[in-house]
């Protein structure tokens, strides 16, 4: 386990320490931690450049990596704000592998505040930013844009039953999203807004081995694939209070020039 000392220390160092950081279970951010391959040697700078590994700043060291080149996100220089970002395209099926995350969150009911920077680039089809799963089983748990369009968020059980939050009308502006679920309910907000109050959402994921970012590995194959740009997530396994939600809000609108109350 990190030495959780060391670990805050150095994320204050970095000019920004995120609320709740000893339930942080993953934070990776464009602007830092992107390299060519997956181990992790070979930082990124050149716009274009395919993803291998994205640094997991948490201390956790839940690092997502991707070793098949087609299948990078690319990195890209200045997308909002003059920050960088990574571009997912449908088209080439384009994912990062953090399977370490999922056993945070595999069991019955359990908290969780899934905080993300993004920009899609077409809302046009449902599309995963977040994914959880378990090879060769039923269950899943994923935050995405629905095919409404919507923001969404969806949970079906070792049993095959679900059930998916939704609401909302995303577009390709950038966001500030968060989904936060104290364990059987789940609630959206984007830049500040209230788009989905807390809604049952008590299905129960109980055997979760896998997780993804831009696209959904479930039952041991990766689908439903985003289409847009991740500037930086965040994730807990805690349900943010209303005040650490907006101390976290007004940090990313500040940093990404996003209008959020």
């Amino acid at each position: 386990m990190p030495n959780l000392i060391q670990r805050r220390r150095g994320l204050a160092a970095r000019g920004f320490v995120p609320v709740q950081r000893s339930a942080l279970q993953l934070w990776v951010s464009a602007d830092s931690g992107v390299y060519a391959d997956t181990a992790l040697t070979s930082p990124v700078s050149t716009d274009g450049t395919g993803i291998g590994g994205w640094r997991d700043q948490s201390g956790r060291g839940n690092h997502a990596t991707q070793a098949t080149g087609a299948r990078q996100p690319l990195w890209k220089a200045a997308v909002q704000n003059g920050k960088p970002a990574l571009l997912f395209a449908v088209a080439n099926t384009q994912w990062l592998g953090v399977d370490s995350l999922a056993a945070a969150f595999s069991g019955s009911s359990l908290p969780i505040t899934v905080l993300m920077v993004l920009k899609q680039t077409s809302v046009a089809s449902a599309q995963v930013q977040l994914g959880f799963g378990a090879a060769g089983t039923t269950p899943t748990y994923f935050f995405d844009v629905g095919s409404g369009p919507v923001w969404a968020a969806g949970k079906t059980q070792d049993g095959g039953g679900s059930t998916t939050v939704s609401g909302g009308v995303p577009n390709t502006s950038p966001h500030i999203v968060t989904w936060i679920g104290p364990g059987t309910t789940m609630e959206i907000n984007v830049d500040g807004t209230q788009i989905v109050a807390p809604t049952a959402q008590n299905r129960a994921p109980t055997t979760l081995t896998t997780a993804t970012i831009g696209g959904l590995n479930s039952n041991g194959a990766v689908t439903i694939f985003l289409n847009g740009n991740l500037f930086e997530i965040f994730v807990w396994n805690v349900a943010l209070t209303g005040t650490e939600q907006q101390l976290m809000r007004n940090a990313m609108a500040t940093k990404y020039g996003i209008t959020a109350t």
